[in-house]
This record gives structure tokens, C-alpha cells and sequence, in this order.
């Protein structure tokens, strides 16, 4: 007996090591080179500010004032990423660079994924399946969005894998509480479902799919769990939910701070198409494509759940990776944040299930032709070894071996790899020891192309605030800038140099050094103070840390206001003498950036504060309580007290009306959700000036409308209506639409608010270029162009508070790209 338990445990490490083989081949590549392409820069810097900003000073989240004119860190975006580099840091004692900690953690993960693809396809499929699995994740090409050496290595997202190697674990366990398993399957399972949800956030759609279809899969067939299993299935997701109810709960209340950075994909009718055709994933092998079909039908007509499950669950993410939940099903107009979510990714989340699918359909061929063989007449072992031979020889072939090997030899882009980065480590050098000889608050501008990240990573070497023009990965706050070449901007961000990689003659810049193809240049508009008085009075700087600013005020009048130059968000909270001050949302300059903090102040300190709100403190004391929570439940099942027994037993009475009530609070939810998609009133907020807009108040292209119902006129030929709206660059807004053969005009009496705020973008990536012209009773507030689209949506505001609470003829009118995608709105 033994012996055999010592052969069982042999087999399962041989399985393993054999498993972890590819990742051992590609992780020295990652060390050695240290993969800083796209976003790894700014992982790398994310990881340095939570472990030596951050955790120090006893927070896991907050604000930081590093990029623009400040964001909240790790809040609305999971910490897994930072808590898995900080990992590494801990086990290398902190002896390795911030560079070389990083290499080693993406390694690891290299390990990891192999471990996670393994113990997932080895608990549902047996041993060979999850060697298989392990070894087609890693030798993944990949293409954006759906995982894949491209896409975690070469564009540096490797934090969605390693929430996908979490969520892989947690359905392994979650399998084994549905099993009657012990109540530490349901801890160890609940942790795991933590760890997924606090890694990244598309983890969230990935359980809510392959959950219920693991209880249905359970449920369907012989070996069928009871409810007490389901229910301690639940339990687990609960526990789960709740131990990362500090990121969660914020992340489902105040979602509204975030960037509409979605994507709809392909049509559900393509989506079909391509999986019937090999064609659902980028850069996939159709012999793979076609396997994991054959595995999706074997499943389906399977023996066991595992493979329904699978089954269910690759089909299932493979068709919401498409536009169904928007162009078919309209509940963006129920649940309007949908427009935030990547569907793309869950391609990487069918592949999860499709690469173990791939090996069953193997090993049931395998299996098949032995049946045959062994039927035919040949001795088991003689079978063995056909079957060894003929899986054995393609290898021979240069065509399968070649790119096997390939593969295993997948270039890393590390900094020899990259033009700019001799040059910015002598910058960096420069820029260290010029911030430590001055005590003055001020940033250093990148002007580099905007896909180029490597300027996020500066503040690890020379700890100076920054901003980027373009985009920045990782970031999903609205209140940060994009545009370049903006002296009022600079100003208001209290730069002082700018770094670009071109020569510039602007009279505002005056040239310092240059480092290789890099030329710094001081920014003579610069001014340290980072606030503007309004209005009479003298302010005076006392303290500016990250959650905390302090100002002196004397020699005010009524009418002072101070202009903050921080980024507007709902945490930050403004006092004098006791009294809370209202925060007012205002642009950095004229009508443009709607970023900054506004209060009106009189004499003595006033202060900014970051403070907890109500969202916050809940998710944490959600977290907190979560194991007691957990504790308590178990214990109360386990000692089946009599009160438990007596209150079971009495709602067991009831079971028939529950399970009917619960079919009918069902039909009732579809029913509601129904309803709420025949109507686009969510699409837009209820202050916009389109939701009770009458149709004499509009017109396009010089034709009368008439309101089809709310948000939908019908002008002429053309339609202006409300709708999900997808440019070419990046995101899914909601906002009315119009097409471009015409101008809009809005012509409405309305009583103002304290502003009018809009906001547009243009669906084309090479747009033609559009205008927008604002008045307010005949008086322009302000004519301007649209901007290029690659700085994506943009936001202006006017001031109103003159004329708050009196009605006015509100004038707008809109051409060109501006009709692509737009909306305006009084704000109180």
C-alpha cells in the first residue's frame, strides 16, 4: 500500500515538473532582460509607491500627487499586481533593484501560471490534461486583450494573468465545496476568490459567468450536488466578496470617477461566425481552435461535470466577448456602467477553459484509438507504444519542432531594447540631484509620443512629481490631463521643466541640457505655488503632503475663492475654522479641464483633507468582519444548536413557497430588466439638457425635428439620438449622436445651475476635425475646435454661478466631429 501511495505521489511531481518545464525556459529570459515595455513602466512605478509610499505610512490606497495634478493610488484599481512585486521584494529581503524585483516577480508568475493552468486541468481532466494546459498558456502567443505571451510580457498586463491563475485555483476549490468538502475548502476557496477580485477587476464578470454554470454543471446529472453544497458554495463566494469588500465596495458606488475606457468588440453574429470558422482568439493555431471544439462537444455529452463545465463555461465567455450585452441585449440601459467593461478579456478568460478543453479532446482521441487498437488484437502495452509513436512523430517534423522551439525563445523587450531609456537614466540622474537642492513644490512634463509609458517609471529614481502628455496606462481617473504643448497648463501643474525629444523654439521654454535624444528644457512660465487666489487677499503654503494641504489666508473679502491646483475627487473634504467648506469642480483655466478644486475662503488656515466617506469605511469594516463573519457561520453549523435545528426545520416547511417565490422574484427581476431596455431615459444623466429637450428647441443640418420618444429626434432624414457610442481610439460612451453631414443647433430656455458642463469625442481615429460654439442669452461664451482624437474624450465647463437660478436661453451649436459622441448638462 505504501508503495503504491509513494508511486501515486512520484507520478503527480513528475506531472508537475514536467508541467512547469516551458516556464523554467522562458523566466531567465525575463531576468535577464527586464521587460520594461508599454505598461510594465508603470507597474514598476506603481509597486515602488504602494510599498514605499503608501504601506509605510499605514494605508493600502489614497492619494498620490505623482501623475498630473494628482489621483487616488490602488482605489477603483486592485492592489494584487503591487502586492505580488512586493512578494518578491519580501523574499529578496530588498537586496535586488525595483527593477530587478520586478523582472524576478513576472518571472515567477511565469511558475505560477504554469502551477494554476496544471492544478486546473489535472483536478477536473486528470494529469495529462493539466500538463497539456500548462504548456499551451505559456507558449501562448496571445494579441491584445486575450492573454498570451504578447499580451502579458510584450504589453505588460500581466496582472489580468494573475488574476486568472487565482480565479483558476478558486474554481478548483469551489468544485471541491460543491463536493460536500470540509469547511476549510470553503476558507481556502473564499481566499482565492479575494485574491482574484483584488488583482483585476474583469475577475468580476469571470465569476459571475463561471460560477453558476459550475452549480448548474453540478446540479445537471447523477452525481448531483444537494442545495446545502450550493449554499456552501455561496458561502465561499461571500466570504470572498467580503474579505475584498475594501476594494469592492468603493469600486460598485463610485465607479463614476473612471474613465469610460470599455470596449464592445466584435457583433454577436461575428463572434459566431469566427467560432465556428477557427477564428475566436488572435494568433491561435486552428488545429488548437478546432480541438477545443471537438473537447466543447465531448463535454457537453460528457459523464462528469468538470467537462459540462468547461464546456458551458469556454462557450459562454466566448460569445459575451462580443457586443450582445449592449447592441442585443441594451442593458447598458439598466446597468450603465457596462459601457467600462472590457468584454475583449474574456477571451482570455475562455481560454482558461478551452486550453484544458484542447488536451481532453486529446485524451479521449487517445483513449478512442486504444479501444480500437486493443480491439483489433493488439496487446495493451503494444497499443501503448503505437500510440506513443504516432503522437511522438510530428515532432520529427521541422514544421512543428521549429516553431515549438520559437516559442520557448519568446523576445523579451527589455531597456537595451528601447531607444529613450540610456537617455532617461541620465536624466533621471540629473533630475535626482537637482530635486534634492531645491525645497520648491514643482513637475517635470514628458512631451514624449503618447504611447511611450517609460516617463512613469522617473519617480523611482529621481522622486519627482510628473506629468505625461498622452495617455498613461493603469490610469482610469477623469481628472487627468492629456493634452502637450500647453503653457497655461503647465503652469497650473507648476512645471518646470519640460523633456522632449525635439528641438523647441517657443519663447516660454529656454533649453537646459540634453541626455542622448532627450532635450530638458526650463518652462519660464513656472510658478511654485500650487493653488490661484481669487480675488483679494494673500494665501500662504503650509503644508502640502499627499492627503493632507494646508493653506494660510489673510487680507480676504467676501468674494475670495481659492482655486486648489489638485484634481477634484469625492474623498477630498475642505475645512475652515471647524466648518466644512463646499467643494466646487472647476477648469484649470477658461472653460477648459474641468480638474480642479474650488472653495470660497476667508482669513486663517483652511484645509484639504483625503478622507474616508461612508463607501469606504463600509467596504473596509466588510473586510474586517469577513473572517468572524466566516468563524461564526461554520460554528453555528457545526454545533447544530438547537435553536439552528428548530428554525431549519421550520423554514424546511415552507421550502415549496420559497422555491415559488424565488421563481417568481426571478420572472419578476427579467421582467423589470425588460422593461428598462425598451427606454434610452439611463443612457444619459438627469441633468442633461437632451432629456427634456422639446423638439422645437432643436435642429440639424437646417431641418425641424420631431421627439420620437426621450432622447430620439428624427430630423429630416437624419436621427440625433442617445446611445452606446464607440470610437475608433479606445472606450464606450453614453451620448447623443448625430450624423456628420450637418450642423446641430440647440436653441432652449432653461434656469442655469452653477455651471454648464459638456463634453464630446470623435468616433473616427482620422477625423476631419469639428467646432462647438456655447451662448448663453446671445452672450458666446466660448467658440472653439474639436481636439485630435487621439486625446479621446474630452470635458469643458462654464461658469454660471452669475446668473444661478434664473432662466436663460441656452445656445449651442455643434459641427464635424463634434456630433460624433456629446452631451451637455446643467450642474447645480
Amino acid at each position: 500500500m505504501r508503495g503504491a501511495l509513494d508511486s501515486g505521489k512520484l507520478r503527480e511531481r513528475l506531472l508537475l515538473a514536467l508541467a512547469l518545464v516551458p516556464a523554467a525556459l522562458l523566466a531567465p529570459r525575463i531576468i535577464g532582460q527586464i521587460p520594461l515595455s508599454h505598461d510594465h513602466a508603470t507597474h514598476v512605478f506603481k509597486a515602488w509607491h504602494f510599498w514605499t509610499e503608501l504601506v509605510p505610512s499605514g494605508r493600502l490606497r489614497g492619494w498620490s500627487h505623482f501623475w498630473g495634478f494628482g489621483s487616488p493610488a490602488d482605489e477603483l484599481v486592485p492592489c494584487g499586481g503591487e502586492l505580488w512585486v512586493g512578494l518578491f521584494r519580501l523574499l529578496t529581503l530588498g537586496q535586488l533593484s525595483w527593477l530587478r524585483t520586478y523582472a524576478v516577480a513576472v518571472a515567477g508568475l511565469m511558475f505560477f501560471n504554469a502551477y494554476a493552468s496544471y492544478r486546473f486541468g489535472r483536478h477536473f481532466f486528470g494529469g495529462a490534461v493539466g500538463v497539456i494546459a500548462a504548456w499551451l498558456t505559456l507558449l501562448d502567443p496571445g494579441q491584445m486583450l486575450e492573454g498570451g505571451w504578447e499580451w502579458h510580457t510584450e504589453w505588460g498586463v500581466w496582472p489580468v494573468t494573475l488574476a486568472a491563475c487565482f480565479l483558476e485555483l478558486s474554481l478548483v476549490r469551489l468544485d471541491r465545496v460543491l463536493s460536500r468538502a470540509s469547511a476549510r475548502e470553503v476558507a481556502f476557496a473564499g481566499a482565492l476568490v479575494a485574491l482574484a477580485l483584488i488583482t483585476h477587476q474583469v475577475m468580476l464578470v469571470a465569476l459571475a459567468v463561471s460560477v453558476p454554470l459550475l452549480c448548474v454543471a453540478h446540479r445537471w446529472g447523477p452525481e448531483r450536488a444537494r442545495a446545502p453544497a450550493v449554499l456552501r458554495a455561496l458561502g465561499a463566494l461571500a466570504f470572498g466578496a467580503s474579505l475584498a469588500g475594501f476594494f469592492l465596495v468603493p469600486f460598485f458606488t463610485h465607479s463614476a470617477d473612471t474613465l469610460d475606457l470599455g470596449w464592445l468588440h466584435v457583433p454577436l453574429a461575428t463572434a459566431l461566425e469566427r467560432l465556428f470558422t477557427g477564428e475566436t482568439f488572435q494568433n491561435f493555431a486552428i488545429a488548437l481552435h478546432f480541438l477545443g471544439l471537438l473537447g466543447i462537444a465531448l463535454g457537453l455529452r460528457g459523464r462528469t461535470q468538470g467537462s459540462r463545465f468547461f464546456a458551458l463555461a469556454a462557450l459562454a465567455c466566448t460569445l459575451l466577448a462580443s457586443d450582445v450585452l449592449v447592441r442585443t441585449l441594451h442593458l447598458e440601459r439598466v446597468l450603465p456602467s457596462l459601457v467600462k467593461l472590457e468584454v475583449n478579456r474574456l477571451l482570455l478568460v475562455a481560454k482558461l477553459f478551452w486550453f484544458p478543453l484542447v488536451g481532453y479532446a486529446l485524451t479521449e482521441c487517445v483513449r478512442f484509438a486504444r479501444r480500437l487498437l486493443e480491439t483489433a488484437g493488439l496487446a495493451p502495452r503494444v497499443a501503448r507504444a503505437v500510440l506513443v509513436l504516432c503522437c511522438a512523430a510530428p515532432f520529427a517534423f521541422p514544421s512543428v519542432w521549429r516553431p515549438l522551439a520559437r516559442n520557448l525563445q519568446r523576445p523579451v523587450t527589455g531597456a537595451a531594447d528601447l531607444p529613450d531609456w540610456a537617455a532617461l537614466e541620465e536624466l533621471a540622474a540629473w533630475s535626482r540631484a537637482a530635486r534634492a537642492r531645491s525645497s520648491e513644490h514643482y513637475r517635470i512634463a514628458y512631451e514624449l509620443w503618447r504611447g511611450n509609458h517609460l516617463p512613469t517609471l522617473m519617480p523611482v529614481f529621481d522622486h519627482t512629481l510628473l506629468y505625461k502628455a498622452g495617455t498613461t496606462p493603469t490610469q482610469i481617473f477623469k481628472n487627468l490631463p492629456r493634452a502637450e504643448h500647453d503653457p497655461d497648463l503647465y503652469a497650473a501643474l507648476s512645471v518646470k521643466y519640460v523633456v522632449t525629444p525635439e528641438p523647441r523654439d517657443e519663447a516660454w521654454l529656454r533649453p537646459v541640457r540634453r541626455f542622448g535624444g532627450l532635450s530638458v528644457y526650463e518652462f519660464l512660465g513656472y510658478r511654485p505655488e500650487p493653488f490661484t487666489l481669487l480675488g483679494p487677499g494673500h494665501a500662504e503654503l503650509v503644508e502640502f503632503s499627499p492627503e493632507r494641504i494646508v493653506l494660510r489666508l489673510s487680507d480676504t473679502g467676501p468674494s475670495t475663492r481659492l482655486k486648489l491646483h489638485v484634481a477634484s475627487y469625492g474623498r477630498w473634504r475642505a475645512t475652515q475654522r471647524g466648518a466644512e467648506l463646499p467643494i466646487a469642480t472647476v477648469p484649470v483655466y477658461s472653460y477648459r479641464y474641468p480638474l480642479l478644486m474650488e472653495v470660497a475662503a476667508s482669513n486663517g488656515e483652511l484645509v484639504f483633507e483625503y478622507v474616508e466617506r461612508p463607501a469606504d469605511i463600509a467596504g473596509l469594516l466588510l473586510s474586517l468582519l469577513a473572517l468572524p463573519g466566516l468563524l461564526g457561520a461554520l460554528w453555528l453549523a457545526r454545533e447544530q444548536r438547537p435553536l439552528v435545528v428548530r428554525v431549519a426545520t421550520e423554514l424546511g416547511r415552507f421550502r415549496t413557497h420559497a422555491r415559488l417565490g424565488a421563481i417568481v422574484l426571478v420572472l419578476s427581476a427579467v421582467a423589470l430588466v425588460v422593461w428598462r431596455t425598451r427606454t434610452r431615459r439611463a443612457l444619459l444623466p438627469a441633468d442633461s439638457l437632451f432629456q427634456s429637450l422639446a423638439a422645437k428647441d432643436l435642429r440639424f443640418a437646417g431641418a425641424a425635428c420631431e421627439k420620437l420618444e426621450p432622447l430620439v429626434f428624427q430630423c429630416g432624414s437624419a436621427r440625433v439620438e442617445a446611445d452606446a457610442i464607440s470610437p475608433e481610439i479606445w472606450g464606450v460612451h453614453l451620448c447623443m449622436h448625430a450624423p456628420r453631414n450637418g450642423k446641430l443647433e440647440l436653441r432652449t430656455e432653461r434656469t442655469l445651475g452653477s455651471f454648464l458642463a459638456g463634453s464630446y469625442d470623435s468616433i473616427a481615429r482620422q477625423s476631419s476635425g469639428g467646432s462647438i460654439r456655447v451662448a448663453v442669452d446671445g452672450q458666446e461664451l466660448a467658440s472653439f475646435p474639436t481636439v485630435p482624437p487621439y486625446l479621446q474624450q474630452q470635458f469643458v465647463q462654464f461658469d454660471t454661478r452669475e446668473r444661478r437660478g434664473h432662466k436663460a436661453r441656452v445656445e449651442l451649436e455643434l459641427d464635424g466631429s463634434a456630433v460624433d459622441c456629446f452631451d451637455f448638462r446643467l450642474l447645480e
